[in-house]
């Protein structure tokens, strides 16, 4: 079983491990808004959904005031001096159907891609106070206009 995460930081990155002492490790980087940025040194073996679990599992809109529209988790690995995306999915189907991710390797790029919305503001009492403001103004002007027409 892995061990708690030992969370250092050094230069802007934070580095964690999740592995027994001694065991075979690959490290594995995780960049995207909503997660626990950082290097992952895990144990060889290790899905993509016990990373994304450990990382602090699937973005929440309650944790911000955007709504989130997608989520996206890409696996980008170096192939010939280039990083290429091995994989690339839905962060919630990618978590239903754990038998379609590739195996983790050493120096694997894993990341979380957040589209986001903005939420629109709550309707508040002073929003209500305003509309019934320019709505009794808007009946005032149109009364003055009918009984001011009447005298003429």
């Amino acid at each position: 079983m892995a061990q708690p995460a030992l969370d250092v930081q050094a230069a802007g990155v934070s580095y964690k491990t999740f592995t027994e002492p001694g065991a075979p490790t690959i490290n594995v980087l995780v960049i995207g808004e909503g997660t626990n940025d950082g290097v992952y040194r895990l144990a060889e073996g290790t899905t993509l959904t016990e990373l994304i679990a450990l990382g602090g599992g699937v973005p929440r809109s309650e944790e911000t005031d955007r709504r989130i529209v997608e989520a996206r988790v890409r696996v980008l690995r170096l192939t010939d001096g280039v990083r290429v995306a091995i994989y690339d999915e839905i962060i919630e189907t990618a978590i239903r159907q754990p038998q379609v991710h590739p195996a983790l390797a050493d120096g694997d790029v894993v990341e979380v891609d957040v589209t986001l919305e903005e939420i629109p503001a709550p309707f508040t009492l002073l929003d209500g106070i305003e509309v019934a403001s320019r709505v009794v103004t808007f009946a005032t002007l149109i009364l003055l206009i009918v009984t001011g027409s009447r005298s003429l």
